[in-house]
């Protein structure tokens, strides 16, 4: 028993470490300056994601389920790294939803270049059902699941914000 406590913590350790990597990296600060579902931008929406994301993985164990942390963290972190110059690099927001998570891909393998296929298919599935492409794992669903739940949160935010302006 012992010794799986010390296996998760660091495995814990190498996700976190990881995670500040990414963040770190030039291409994630530059997301960091790009407005992203109104009221955030695509880096704090990024950490938001994986904060939503590793709480399902905790819920998820205390009911025996075990999940891969680390292809959660970075799959979150990563998933929408392919927003980058996205005023530049499509046409309009259709081209964006289509086309960002496949370059999402892209972008996180030059960050990790061994890049497991688990984790390459999370991001690119994370636009699910809109790109079409269906997770093969259990944490692709994970990370679609956070991604949609801290999207829809700041949506709300923004239009009870309208309303409150408004009263």
């Amino acid at each position: 028993m012992e010794k799986k406590g010390m296996d998760i913590l660091m495995e814990q350790t190498a996700e976190e470490d990881l995670s500040k990597a990414i963040q770190d990296s030039p291409v994630f600060q530059k997301i960091m300056e790009q407005k992203h579902h109104y009221t955030t931008n695509v880096g704090d929406h990024s950490i938001a994601v994986e904060q939503e994301a590793l709480k399902m993985c905790d819920a998820l164990e205390k009911l025996g389920f075990h999940t891969d942390r680390k292809c959660v963290s970075v799959a979150a972190m990563c998933h929408d790294l392919g927003m980058v110059d996205r005023d530049k690099r499509y046409r309009n927001n259709f081209h964006c939803w289509q086309e960002h998570a496949e370059n999402s891909v892209e972008e996180a393998r030059k960050l990790i270049p061994d890049l497991d296929e688990k984790t390459e298919d999370a991001i690119r599935c994370h636009m699910w059902p809109l790109a079409r492409h269906l997770p093969a794992s259990p944490e692709g669903f994970i990370v679609i699941a956070a991604d949609k739940y801290v999207s829809t949160a700041d949506t709300l935010k923004q239009l009870l914000n309208r309303k409150k302006k408004r009263s």
